[in-house]
Protein backbone atom coordinates (compact mmCIF):
# COMPACT_ATOMS: atom_id res chain seq x y z
CA UNK A 1 0.00 0.00 0.00
CA UNK A 2 1.40 3.39 -0.99
CA UNK A 3 2.31 5.79 1.76
CA UNK A 4 1.16 9.40 1.91
CA UNK A 5 4.63 10.53 0.93
CA UNK A 6 4.59 8.33 -2.18
CA UNK A 7 1.12 9.62 -3.16
CA UNK A 8 2.31 13.19 -2.86
CA UNK A 9 5.26 12.43 -5.17
CA UNK A 10 2.98 10.74 -7.75
CA UNK A 11 0.39 13.58 -7.65
CA UNK A 12 3.03 16.30 -7.90
CA UNK A 13 4.75 14.52 -10.79
CA UNK A 14 1.52 14.11 -12.77
CA UNK A 15 0.49 17.69 -12.05
CA UNK A 16 3.81 19.04 -13.27
CA UNK A 17 3.67 16.91 -16.39
CA UNK A 18 0.07 18.11 -17.09
CA UNK A 19 1.08 21.72 -16.57
CA UNK A 20 4.07 21.20 -18.78
CA UNK A 21 1.85 19.80 -21.49
CA UNK A 22 -0.53 22.75 -21.20
CA UNK A 23 2.40 25.17 -21.35
CA UNK A 24 3.71 23.40 -24.45
CA UNK A 25 0.31 23.63 -26.10
CA UNK A 26 0.07 27.32 -25.27
CA UNK A 27 3.52 27.93 -26.73
CA UNK A 28 2.62 26.12 -29.95
CA UNK A 29 -0.71 28.00 -30.08
CA UNK A 30 1.07 31.33 -29.69
CA UNK A 31 3.47 30.40 -32.48
CA UNK A 32 0.52 29.42 -34.63
CA UNK A 33 -1.21 32.75 -33.96
CA UNK A 34 2.03 34.53 -34.73
CA UNK A 35 2.21 32.82 -38.10
CA UNK A 36 -1.45 33.59 -38.81
CA UNK A 37 -0.91 37.21 -37.77
CA UNK A 38 2.08 37.53 -40.09
CA UNK A 39 0.13 36.01 -42.97
CA UNK A 40 -2.87 38.24 -42.23
CA UNK A 41 -0.67 41.35 -42.21
CA UNK A 42 0.84 40.33 -45.52
CA UNK A 43 -2.61 39.71 -46.99
CA UNK A 44 -3.87 43.09 -45.78
CA UNK A 45 -0.78 44.74 -47.24
CA UNK A 46 -1.48 43.12 -50.62
CA UNK A 47 -5.12 44.30 -50.52
CA UNK A 48 -4.07 47.81 -49.53
CA UNK A 49 -1.54 47.98 -52.35
CA UNK A 50 -4.14 46.80 -54.85
CA UNK A 51 -6.67 49.37 -53.62
CA UNK A 52 -4.07 52.12 -53.88
CA UNK A 53 -3.29 51.11 -57.45
CA UNK A 54 -7.00 51.02 -58.33
CA UNK A 55 -7.62 54.40 -56.73
CA UNK A 56 -4.67 55.83 -58.61
CA UNK A 57 -6.07 54.48 -61.86
CA UNK A 58 -9.46 56.00 -61.00
CA UNK A 59 -7.81 59.40 -60.58
CA UNK A 60 -5.99 59.02 -63.90
CA UNK A 61 -9.20 57.98 -65.69
CA UNK A 62 -11.17 60.88 -64.18
CA UNK A 63 -8.51 63.37 -65.22
CA UNK A 64 -8.49 61.96 -68.74
CA UNK A 65 -12.31 62.07 -68.98
CA UNK A 66 -12.47 65.68 -67.85
CA UNK A 67 -9.85 66.54 -70.44
CA UNK A 68 -12.14 65.02 -73.07
CA UNK A 69 -14.99 67.21 -71.77
CA UNK A 70 -12.81 70.32 -71.97
CA UNK A 71 -11.71 69.46 -75.50
CA UNK A 72 -15.37 69.15 -76.52
CA UNK A 73 -16.12 72.58 -75.12
CA UNK A 74 -13.04 74.13 -76.77
CA UNK A 75 -14.82 73.59 -80.08
CA UNK A 76 -17.66 75.92 -79.08
CA UNK A 77 -16.04 78.42 -76.68
CA UNK A 78 -13.57 81.26 -77.07
CA UNK A 79 -10.44 81.06 -74.94
CA UNK A 80 -9.62 79.50 -71.58
CA UNK A 81 -11.63 81.94 -69.48
CA UNK A 82 -14.78 81.36 -71.53
CA UNK A 83 -14.17 77.61 -71.39
CA UNK A 84 -13.87 77.61 -67.59
CA UNK A 85 -17.02 79.70 -67.19
CA UNK A 86 -19.16 77.46 -69.43
CA UNK A 87 -17.66 74.35 -67.85
CA UNK A 88 -18.79 75.56 -64.41
CA UNK A 89 -22.27 76.49 -65.69
CA UNK A 90 -22.77 73.03 -67.16
CA UNK A 91 -21.64 71.34 -63.95
CA UNK A 92 -24.29 73.33 -62.06
CA UNK A 93 -26.88 72.48 -64.73
CA UNK A 94 -26.15 68.75 -64.51
CA UNK A 95 -26.48 68.77 -60.71
CA UNK A 96 -29.73 70.77 -60.80
CA UNK A 97 -31.28 68.51 -63.46
CA UNK A 98 -30.08 65.21 -61.91
CA UNK A 99 -28.42 64.23 -65.17
CA UNK A 100 -24.89 63.09 -65.84
CA UNK A 101 -22.28 65.72 -66.59
CA UNK A 102 -21.21 63.82 -69.70
CA UNK A 103 -24.74 63.89 -71.16
CA UNK A 104 -25.11 67.59 -70.34
CA UNK A 105 -21.80 68.44 -72.04
CA UNK A 106 -22.80 66.44 -75.11
CA UNK A 107 -26.24 68.07 -75.34
CA UNK A 108 -24.88 71.59 -74.94
CA UNK A 109 -22.18 71.04 -77.56
CA UNK A 110 -24.71 69.79 -80.11
CA UNK A 111 -27.12 72.65 -79.43
CA UNK A 112 -24.35 75.24 -79.49
CA UNK A 113 -23.22 74.07 -82.93
CA UNK A 114 -26.76 73.81 -84.34
CA UNK A 115 -27.82 77.25 -83.03
CA UNK A 116 -24.63 79.08 -84.01
CA UNK A 117 -26.26 80.70 -87.05
CA UNK A 118 -29.08 82.04 -84.85
CA UNK A 119 -26.65 84.09 -82.79
CA UNK A 120 -27.84 82.91 -79.37
CA UNK A 121 -25.54 83.57 -76.43
CA UNK A 122 -23.89 80.74 -74.50
CA UNK A 123 -26.07 81.47 -71.46
CA UNK A 124 -29.25 81.09 -73.51
CA UNK A 125 -28.05 77.80 -74.97
CA UNK A 126 -27.13 76.55 -71.49
CA UNK A 127 -30.67 77.47 -70.36
CA UNK A 128 -32.31 75.58 -73.23
CA UNK A 129 -29.95 72.66 -72.65
CA UNK A 130 -31.32 72.58 -69.11
CA UNK A 131 -34.95 72.86 -70.24
CA UNK A 132 -34.61 70.12 -72.86
CA UNK A 133 -33.03 67.86 -70.25
CA UNK A 134 -35.94 68.56 -67.89
CA UNK A 135 -38.48 67.94 -70.66
CA UNK A 136 -37.00 64.52 -71.41
CA UNK A 137 -37.25 63.54 -67.76
CA UNK A 138 -40.81 64.84 -67.38
CA UNK A 139 -41.74 62.82 -70.47
CA UNK A 140 -40.00 59.74 -69.08
CA UNK A 141 -38.03 59.31 -72.31
CA UNK A 142 -35.70 56.31 -72.53
CA UNK A 143 -32.22 56.49 -74.02
CA UNK A 144 -33.23 55.87 -77.64
CA UNK A 145 -36.13 58.32 -77.48
CA UNK A 146 -33.94 60.99 -75.88
CA UNK A 147 -31.31 60.58 -78.60
CA UNK A 148 -33.99 60.91 -81.29
CA UNK A 149 -35.45 64.07 -79.71
CA UNK A 150 -32.03 65.68 -79.35
CA UNK A 151 -31.15 64.84 -82.95
CA UNK A 152 -34.43 66.20 -84.34
CA UNK A 153 -34.30 69.33 -82.19
CA UNK A 154 -30.71 69.97 -83.29
CA UNK A 155 -31.63 69.53 -86.95
CA UNK A 156 -34.50 71.96 -86.56
CA UNK A 157 -32.25 74.56 -84.94
CA UNK A 158 -29.65 74.15 -87.69
CA UNK A 159 -32.18 74.44 -90.53
CA UNK A 160 -33.93 77.47 -89.02
CA UNK A 161 -37.41 75.93 -88.90
CA UNK A 162 -39.23 72.98 -87.32
CA UNK A 163 -40.70 70.97 -90.14
CA UNK A 164 -43.55 68.49 -89.94
CA UNK A 165 -41.48 65.32 -89.49
CA UNK A 166 -39.22 66.97 -86.90
CA UNK A 167 -42.20 68.31 -84.98
CA UNK A 168 -43.85 64.87 -85.04
CA UNK A 169 -40.73 63.35 -83.49
CA UNK A 170 -40.70 66.03 -80.77
CA UNK A 171 -44.36 65.36 -79.97
CA UNK A 172 -43.77 61.61 -79.77
CA UNK A 173 -40.65 61.99 -77.62
CA UNK A 174 -41.65 64.84 -75.31
CA UNK A 175 -45.41 64.22 -75.06
CA UNK A 176 -46.69 65.84 -71.82
CA UNK A 177 -43.64 68.09 -71.49
CA UNK A 178 -44.34 69.71 -74.87
CA UNK A 179 -48.02 70.10 -73.93
CA UNK A 180 -47.01 71.90 -70.72
CA UNK A 181 -44.79 74.35 -72.61
CA UNK A 182 -47.30 74.93 -75.40
CA UNK A 183 -50.14 75.63 -72.96
CA UNK A 184 -47.94 78.08 -71.04
CA UNK A 185 -47.04 79.94 -74.27
CA UNK A 186 -50.72 80.30 -75.22
CA UNK A 187 -50.41 78.05 -78.28
CA UNK A 188 -51.80 74.54 -78.38
CA UNK A 189 -49.83 71.56 -79.65
CA UNK A 190 -52.32 71.33 -82.52
CA UNK A 191 -51.62 74.93 -83.53
CA UNK A 192 -47.88 74.30 -83.36
CA UNK A 193 -48.31 71.24 -85.57
CA UNK A 194 -50.25 73.27 -88.14
CA UNK A 195 -47.52 75.93 -88.10
CA UNK A 196 -44.85 73.27 -88.67
CA UNK A 197 -46.81 71.82 -91.62
CA UNK A 198 -47.12 75.26 -93.18
CA UNK A 199 -43.45 76.10 -92.63
CA UNK A 200 -44.28 78.84 -90.11
CA UNK A 201 -42.74 77.30 -86.98
CA UNK A 202 -39.28 78.83 -86.90
CA UNK A 203 -36.34 77.49 -84.90
CA UNK A 204 -36.24 80.72 -82.89
CA UNK A 205 -39.93 80.34 -81.93
CA UNK A 206 -39.37 76.78 -80.76
CA UNK A 207 -36.20 77.80 -78.93
CA UNK A 208 -38.08 80.53 -77.05
CA UNK A 209 -40.88 78.14 -76.07
CA UNK A 210 -38.29 76.08 -74.21
CA UNK A 211 -36.36 79.09 -72.96
CA UNK A 212 -39.33 80.91 -71.43
CA UNK A 213 -41.09 77.94 -69.84
CA UNK A 214 -41.36 78.09 -66.05
CA UNK A 215 -44.14 75.50 -65.82
CA UNK A 216 -41.79 72.86 -67.24
CA UNK A 217 -39.24 73.51 -64.50
CA UNK A 218 -42.03 73.39 -61.92
CA UNK A 219 -43.24 70.03 -63.23
CA UNK A 220 -39.70 68.66 -63.16
CA UNK A 221 -39.03 69.87 -59.63
CA UNK A 222 -42.25 68.28 -58.39
CA UNK A 223 -40.91 64.85 -59.38
CA UNK A 224 -39.23 62.80 -56.66
CA UNK A 225 -35.55 62.12 -57.14
CA UNK A 226 -34.87 58.50 -58.09
CA UNK A 227 -32.19 56.12 -56.85
CA UNK A 228 -30.63 56.16 -60.30
CA UNK A 229 -30.43 59.96 -60.25
CA UNK A 230 -28.80 59.87 -56.81
CA UNK A 231 -26.23 57.38 -58.10
CA UNK A 232 -25.55 59.61 -61.09
CA UNK A 233 -25.07 62.64 -58.85
CA UNK A 234 -22.75 60.73 -56.52
CA UNK A 235 -20.75 59.33 -59.44
CA UNK A 236 -20.31 62.77 -60.99
CA UNK A 237 -19.25 64.27 -57.64
CA UNK A 238 -16.65 61.54 -57.12
CA UNK A 239 -15.36 61.90 -60.68
CA UNK A 240 -15.06 65.67 -60.29
CA UNK A 241 -13.15 65.27 -57.02
CA UNK A 242 -10.83 62.68 -58.58
CA UNK A 243 -10.24 64.95 -61.57
CA UNK A 244 -9.24 67.80 -59.24
CA UNK A 245 -6.78 65.47 -57.49
CA UNK A 246 -5.37 64.47 -60.88
CA UNK A 247 -4.98 68.10 -61.90
CA UNK A 248 -3.36 69.10 -58.61
CA UNK A 249 -0.98 66.13 -58.52
CA UNK A 250 -0.12 66.11 -62.21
Amino acid sequence: MATKHQLDIIVNDKTQRALGGIQGNLTRLQKGFGQVSTAAKAFVAVLAAREIVQFGQTIIDAGAQFQVFRNQLRLVTKGQEDLNRVFGLLQQTARANRTSFEETIDLFTKLRISTEALGFSEERVVNVTSKLSQALQVAGADGNTASSVIRQFGQAMASGEVRGDEFRSLVEGLGPALAIMARESGITVGELRKMSQQGELTAETMFKIFENSEALTGAFQSMSITTGQLQTRLGDAFQAAAARIAEASG
